[in-house]
């Protein structure tokens, strides 16, 4: 199943306008005190957080039944700090830098694309991927 991200643009979207409703209305008429307000403001993180586990779940679940490969992709996507390399400033002296090529090909394992330019076979004579490529 592909994800639609308009759907769920207009879904997270419909969620965050119904959710924050009482809570605009409560700062609007004056009528919430400071820590109904901070109450509320909880309880929406909380069920924000709540939805957003549930629809990963439901993506990862619809995904290994149908691209298992693409669910490990997706897996190792969401980790935590798995993007960071991705917003590191580029510092020669400590190895940051990355060349066009390596930025290239560094996103075509991320999103699961093949590499550019792999060469089919290895050197140690083994078919080529990207797997193989980090390992041997």
């Amino acid at each position: 199943a592909v994800v639609s991200t308009q759907s769920t643009g207009r879904t997270l979207s419909s969620y965050s306008l119904s959710n924050s409703r009482p809570l605009i209305d409560a700062i609007v008429s004056g009528k919430g005190t400071i820590s109904s307000i901070e109450s509320k403001c909880a309880e929406l993180r909380s069920d924000t957080a709540h939805k957003e586990d549930i629809r990963k779940k439901e993506l990862a679940a619809s995904l290994v039944t149908e691209q298992p490969t693409l669910a490990r992709t997706f897996e190792l996507n969401t980790e935590i700090g798995a993007s960071s390399w991705l917003s590191a400033k580029p510092y020669k002296w400590l190895g940051f830098e990355l060349s066009k090529q390596e930025f290239t090909d560094g996103i075509a394992m991320r999103y699961g694309f093949t590499i550019p330019d792999l060469p089919s076979l290895c050197q140690c004579g083994r078919p080529n991927s990207a797997d193989h490529a980090l390992s041997c």
